[in-house]
């Protein structure tokens, strides 16, 4: 049976294309149904100063 002589730089091209081609078809796969999805049950919070530190009273125009 002949055998082929590949040289290692072929090789390595051909198994990083593989991998760019196999990472380019699972990224449509997995962000697919994610398009679809609507959040839900997302807890809500409040960002901002604590409530102490507000001044009272009115807020004075400039």
């Amino acid at each position: 049976m002949p055998t082929r002589n590949r040289s290692p730089l072929l090789l390595a091209v051909l198994v990083a294309a593989l991998a760019v081609i196999g990472q380019a078809l699972l990224v449509p796969l997995f962000a697919a149904p994610a398009a679809n999805l609507a959040p839900r049950d997302l807890p809500v919070a409040v960002a901002g100063p604590a409530a102490g530190w507000l001044p009272r009273g009115p807020v004075p125009s400039r």
